[in-house]
């Protein structure tokens, strides 16, 4: 290796188009050295230069306007087999740490168990759940990050799964204003369904008190339980899909209010929530198909999965009102 090569041999190599400035890698296609700028952070395999040449790194291509679930599938499955490897590595590593914060959470709850401390047990629950929200999402919107830089024409880098703990008490307020304001008006439709169900056929309400009386009631009760979800998943769906797009639209954006987001994703979701269903099908298909290939093709079917919802993101966001604001 030449002395100019990375700063080896005393000479520090310079970047092709930014000279004042260090080298931090090198163009795949011409060799040329690029420094962090030109690397956008090491997400581009290319310069400048380069990637106008072949058109990597072109803005995402679909809208709000134009897009449809084979388009986005066609664009995001080229983007998948371009990265498919680092992808899953990602989706590894993300889904591990996210264990990790699990066990934490395991682990706190089993020794306030051991006390007979009330305080103890609702603060180790309360310790588990904000632990657990809040590193998955952070490695949700991490996740995420890493699709967009691919479906933008760049490389999946690990290092971007961490870029978002900033973000960390933003997600968590969102979370909760979103089961405050969804989550909650759902619970008391299920619950009033129930009950009023329950009236009908003449079954007391006293037995949901007594899990002995409720078995009593057997098939009854099962069938008064399944109509009341089955009656709260059609609200539950509507209002609810906003709510896949939250770790995308906070991944995206670097200044956020939780409000400003839950209101942002239901702005995004307007007129097109049958299509956003439809790719949520997809993803539960492609998921779905990963689990049944033993197991081996969960880490990139979870990962094509983040693809299609970013690119699904990327696509309602083109073309909106959201468009000009930044990033």
């Amino acid at each position: 290796m030449s002395g100019t090569d990375m700063g080896v041999g005393g000479d520090v190599a310079r970047c092709a188009m930014h000279p004042s400035i260090a080298a931090r890698g090198t163009c795949e296609r011409c060799g040329n050295f690029m420094c962090e700028v030109c690397s956008e952070g090491g997400a581009r395999r290319l310069c400048p230069a380069c990637r106008e040449r072949t058109g990597e790194g072109a803005d995402f291509p679909l809208d709000r306007h134009s897009w449809s679930i084979n388009a986005l599938w066609e664009y995001c499955f080229e983007a998948f087999k371009r990265e498919w490897l680092m992808l899953s590595v990602a989706m590894l590593v993300a889904m591990a740490v996210g264990m990790v914060a699990q066990l934490a959470g395991n682990v706190a709850s089993t020794i306030a168990g051991f006390t007979d401390s009330v305080a103890l047990i609702v603060l180790a629950a309360l310790f588990a759940f904000v632990v657990q929200t809040v590193v998955q999402g952070v490695m949700g919107m991490g996740m995420l990050r890493v699709a967009f830089d691919v479906l933008e024409g760049g490389r999946a880098d690990l290092g971007r799964l961490f870029s978002q703990m900033h973000k960390a008490w933003r997600y968590l307020g969102t979370a909760l204003l979103a089961v405050l304001v969804l989550g909650v008006p759902l619970m008391l439709l299920f619950g009033l369904l129930l009950v009023v169900g329950m009236l009908v056929v003449g079954v007391p309400v006293g037995v949901l008190a007594g899990e002995d009386a409720l078995r009593a009631q057997g098939p009854l009760m099962v069938a008064l339980f399944s109509g009341a979800g089955l009656i709260t998943l059609v609200p539950a769906l509507y209002f609810g899909m906003p709510v896949y797009l939250l770790q995308a639209h906070l991944a995206f954006s670097e200044e956020e209010t939780p409000v400003g987001a839950l209101r942002h994703c239901y702005l995004l979701v307007r007129g097109q929530r049958m299509s956003l269903f439809g790719v949520l099908l997809v993803m539960g298909v492609v998921a779905l198909i990963g689990m049944l290939a033993c197991c081996v093709g969960i880490l990139p079917a979870l990962a094509l999965s983040q693809l299609l919802l970013g690119g699904a993101y990327l696509a309602l966001r083109r073309g909106s009102v959201l468009e000009a604001h930044p990033r």
